[in-house]
């Protein structure tokens, strides 16, 4: 990780919803300290297996 990054998960959930909280709660924790630190935040990310999946696809294509 870098020391500009920040990596917010969630613990074990049962469905999409408590994972929605549990994502929503610590959002909440994590701008607070964005706001008193003056910085913003910005969020990006893609799913390990799909990544995994379209280099997969790309390099079948390129054979």
């Amino acid at each position: 990780m870098l020391r500009n990054t920040v990596e917010v998960v969630t613990g074990v959930c049962e469905n999409t919803a408590e994972a929605m909280a549990d994502l929503a709660s610590t959002l909440t924790v994590v701008r607070g300290a964005a706001d008193a630190m003056g910085v913003d935040l910005f969020g990006a990310g893609t799913h390990p297996v799909r990544a995994v999946e379209c280099a997969a696809a790309h390099r079948q294509s390129a054979l």
